[in-house]
This record gives structure tokens, C-alpha cells and sequence, in this order.
């Protein structure tokens, strides 16, 4: 199983019974695959995201999955996204396969 590089919703609707597939993004801003490159705003977005739920960001204990995305999240199949909107990290989303 791998995932796409941007995610996307694909829908299909009846029209005039016709049927019609549509591909919609749901960011405004961009949505990404992550990249080394962009460790350090990655990091910054994880620090202010865990102070705003009152945690502390510690990635070599609690978070370490964040450490090294690419081996957590990008190998056999998985991927990472970073979202960002005026080229801030706003979000992110992390999927991989958990096995059978």
C-alpha cells in the first residue's frame, strides 16, 4: 500500500445520470510531502502545537516518532505531510501501513 504524494478527496455524484468523478483539495494553502529540508519549521510547528496543549515537546522521550520522520513515517509505503499556508507550518499528518 503506498499513499499519494497530495492528499485529495475523489467523489463521484449522479448528474443528469451521468456519472461524474471530481478531485478536490481541502487546503487552501499547500499540503506537501515532507522533506529534511524542512526539519526546522517542522520542528517549530511541533514545539508551538504541544505547548498549545499545555505539553511539553520533548521529541527524544515522548515524541520520537518525530525525530526521524523519514524512517518513521516515509519507508514501506508510508508518507508525511506537511501543511503550510505564507510558507508556515499549520499542520501536519503522519500515515503507515500497521501491517496485516
Amino acid at each position: 500500500m503506498s499513499f499519494p504524494e497530495k492528499p485529495v478527496i475523489n467523489f463521484s455524484s449522479q448528474l443528469n445520470n451521468l456519472e461524474e468523478e471530481r478531485e478536490i483539495s481541502l487546503w487552501p494553502g499547500e499540503i506537501a510531502p515532507y522533506s529534511e529540508s524542512q526539519k526546522k519549521e517542522a520542528n517549530v510547528f511541533f514545539q508551538k502545537m504541544w505547548g498549545q496543549l499545555g505539553r511539553e515537546w520533548n521529541p527524544k522521550k515522548l515524541q520520537t516518532d518525530l525525530v526521524d520522520i523519514p524512517a518513521s513515517y516515509q519507508k514501506e509505503g508510508g508518507n508525511f505531510w506537511l501543511a503550510q499556508q505564507d510558507k508556515e507550518v499549520v499542520g501536519c499528518i503522519g500515515l503507515k501501513p500497521l501491517g496485516e
